[in-house]
């Protein structure tokens, strides 16, 4: 695991995927293993620092119970246009290949309508990776992550 001046930085890494089928368009995206909530199984989802809050696909938000409500309605720009929708907080865990996995509490957007492009999970910044230190080796497509040290 990695350290700073000492301490753990990281406590776990996983292999990213870098060559998913239905991303064939470049290889600088990095697609980590996680679990949503208590969903039985493993997902992959992409890891997006530009990207306010987390974003899964229709099916996963389906089977999580969440919906849109009017009442607590966001606006969020994307790449596919204007998306409006609700924001909920669930436990994202990032799956680990070594070390210890990583629960976090995650921000994720339910949105109104799911634009017909949008494929995949996505890892927002501002809802769920600044709350994590993380580094990534690509050399050999390891993604390091850990909670922040104790200050």
């Amino acid at each position: 695991m990695l350290t700073d001046n000492g301490q753990k930085f990281t406590t776990g890494l996983c292999r990213y995927q870098d060559d998913l089928a239905e991303n064939q368009s470049t290889l600088s995206k990095l697609f980590i293993p996680i679990r949503i909530g208590d969903l039985p199984g493993d997902l992959w989802a992409m890891v997006d620092t530009g990207a306010p809050y987390c974003i899964f696909e229709a099916e996963v938000l389906e089977a999580l119970g969440y919906r849109f409500d009017p009442a607590f309605m966001i606006p969020l720009s994307t790449r596919h246009g204007l998306i409006r929708g609700t924001p909920h907080i669930i436990t994202l865990t990032v799956l680990a290949n070594e070390g210890d996995s990583l629960a976090i509490e995650s921000i994720f957007l339910v949105p109104e309508i799911m634009p017909h492009a949008w494929k995949g999970n996505f890892i927002g910044y501002a809802g769920c990776l600044q709350r994590f230190c993380f580094a990534v080796d690509p050399s050999k497509n390891f993604f390091h992550f850990g909670k922040y040290p104790d200050t």
